[in-house]
């Protein structure tokens, strides 16, 4: 005979917390490195973290799409709530980034040299959409949610239009 599974519950909240440089002077290019790195925290090396950071950052591109994201603001800081496609509720702490700084970010990621294989220069836009900050540097996802709220992928159209090398 088959057992019957029991429900599972309602959704835990899955909490989360960035390393950041909080207090320090801003510096674009290691956010940059950063970014290209996808190297916004420590101990991602086991598999079980990173399958956890994959669905993490689906979640987080889902809430942002949906504009169903919320994101508080306090010293510096922000706490972003969201929940993903499954109705898991996460919620995650990190520096905040200005204005200015992601400005900053977008122009020096955007006008970073790149090359491919074959040796033509190459765009690095790949590496401020949407989800790919989502994986690779989710503080800089939130700070554009706490700047731009629910309009968080038309914003990272148009910085992407005016910072892009012509």
């Amino acid at each position: 005979s088959k057992k019957k599974r029991k429900p599972s519950g309602p959704p835990k909240e899955t909490e989360g917390s960035f390393t950041g440089t909080a207090g320090d002077e801003f510096d674009a290019d290691e956010v940059v490195q950063a970014i290209v790195r996808g190297d916004y925290g420590e101990g991602r090396e086991s598999k079980g973290e990173k399958a956890f950071d994959t669905f993490t950052a689906a979640a987080r591109v889902f809430s942002v799409e949906q504009g169903k994201a919320s994101v508080e603001v306090s010293d510096g800081t922000l706490t972003a709530k969201f929940k993903g496609n499954s109705g898991k509720k996460y919620v995650e702490t990190c520096q905040r980034y200005s204005t200015d700084e992601i400005q900053a970010v977008f122009r020096a990621v955007l006008n970073r040299n790149s090359t491919s294989r074959s040796g033509r220069r190459t765009s690095n836009a790949h590496f401020v959409s949407v989800s790919s900050l989502s994986e690779r540097f989710p503080p800089l996802l939130w700070s554009l949610e706490a700047s731009y709220p629910k309009r968080v992928v038309s914003a990272v159209q148009d910085l992407i239009d005016r910072y892009k090398p012509s």
